[in-house]
């Protein structure tokens, strides 16, 4: 489910906003603007729909957002201003208002479900919060109480279990739970994992250690399984095999074996010599080599893109490697191992970013990117639409990056959109 159309009227009071695509147009849309006029908050707004963080719409000021999909889906929030929704005690706090938010889905431009946040609920989300709720009632303006509460939301998701008993609530939980949008954060350096902040490299580290992990096990169980029916295997046959297709077919499994071998993940890197007159021995063998070796396809596929795309990068003076045992191993060209602590900052980001690009993306999904310039040097960011371009059109996925940067915008003014420009036009 990819969008066709995001529209905001009012946000932060000031901007209205319409970013449309057509039928012709890429599966990267660029998204520019001076900062304060709201890029971020346009990704947050996709990617706060698809977890579901009603709290920060609440939070968020806007008087309607419109999300329309390529399935005639169509989502509306908006700001509700009906007396029956209106309470006595007038709030003049400008930063904690009281509101009453509707949340609407429509198919084919009729109401299928609705359901509204009322006031009361969102001082029942605050309460039952007790990591923050000394903020929530004391400093309620401080921006990083936002982020704070919905931190704490995602990982407690249960805090909202009270608005299932609204009519509407749940067939909208159900849509938005299969919306499929990844988004990477401009601070994307450091992430969390159990309460800590770490570096988001070890964790991409980890992450592929343990997929190796994953992979070297299935493998290990088709070997020991194929060796228990080898002297059946032979006795069925699988036809003869000459010299000559022995010989072409190792060559094409050359490359793999080897770079498996290099990585740790198997423990031979040539293969046995063909003998004449044990054609269907060697059958049989090259079978169960290929059976066994297809335990790690999809693994060895990702990381083959991940390897030539860093390779083309060129981190001085390093080369990466994978590892069962350590993840990502990072050399010196002397072969001396680095510690992937010691990347650089534009290093980091790179791997971050082609991670995320590689294994975490599903096909027809949405990706968006903040600031993908952040620490790259200029070379990288001139790249860095061509090689998402690719990504995107191979898995056929929908992307919009929000960016300062002219050398990620290049020539392709047409394809990106200006808040600034929308403003101006609106204003004139």
């Amino acid at each position: 489910m990819k969008c066709r159309l995001i529209e905001i009227k009012k946000l932060f009071q000031t901007f209205d906003y319409k970013l449309s695509w057509q039928e012709d147009m890429e599966n990267v849309l660029l998204l520019t603007g001076p900062n304060g006029y709201g890029k971020t908050t346009l990704l947050k707004i996709l990617y706060y729909l698809k977890e579901g963080q009603w709290y920060y719409f609440y939070k968020l000021p806007f008087e309607e957002i419109v999300i329309e999909f390529d399935n005639d889906n169509k989502f509306k929030i908006s700001e509700v201003n009906d007396l029956l929704f209106q309470s006595d005690d007038i709030s003049e706090d400008v930063l904690n208002p009281k509101r009453t938010l509707s949340f609407e889905l429509c198919v084919k431009n009729e109401v299928r479900s609705k359901f509204y946040l009322l006031e009361e609920d969102v001082r029942k989300i605050e309460m039952n919060n007790p990591q923050t709720r000394h903020k929530f009632i004391h400093h309620f303006e401080d921006k990083n109480t936002l982020q704070d509460a919905l931190d704490y939301i995602s990982k407690n998701k249960n805090i909202y279990d009270f608005l299932s008993e609204k009519e509407g609530y749940d067939a909208i939980r159900m849509f938005v739970e299969a919306l499929t949008i990844n988004y990477i954060p401009a601070n994307r350096i450091f992430t969390i994992e159990n309460g800590n902040n770490v570096l988001s490299v070890k964790s991409i580290s980890n992450q592929i250690k343990e997929r190796l992990r994953i992979a070297n096990y299935r493998y290990l169980n088709r070997v020991s399984e194929a060796r228990s029916h080898i002297f059946e295997n032979l006795l069925i046959g699988a036809g003869d095999c000459t010299r000559e297709e022995y010989n072409q077919k190792t060559r094409e499994l050359e490359e793999k074996v080897s770079t498996m071998h290099k990585w740790g993940l198997i423990p031979f890197k040539e293969f046995i010599p063909y003998q004449e007159g044990k054609g269907n021995v060697f059958s049989v063998y090259l079978n169960e080599i290929k059976d066994t070796l297809a335990q790690y396809e999809e693994i060895y596929k990702k990381l083959k893109i991940f390897s030539s795309l860093l390779v083309k990068k060129n981190f001085v003076n390093k080369t990466i490697e994978y590892s069962p045992n350590r993840g990502i191993l990072v050399r010196s060209i002397q072969g001396k191992p680095i510690d992937i602590d010691c990347l650089s900052s534009g290093e980091q980001n790179e791997i971050i970013l082609l991670y995320n690009f590689i294994f975490q993306l599903s096909p027809n999904s949405i990706l968006l990117i903040d600031e993908p310039e952040n620490s790259l040097h200029v070379e990288w960011q001139s790249v860095f639409y061509e090689e998402l371009e690719d990504i995107c059109r191979v898995n056929n996925i929908q992307a919009v990056v929000a960016t300062h940067s002219p050398q990620i915008i290049g020539e392709r003014w047409e394809l990106c959109i200006d808040l600034y420009d929308q403003t101006e036009l609106n204003h004139g």
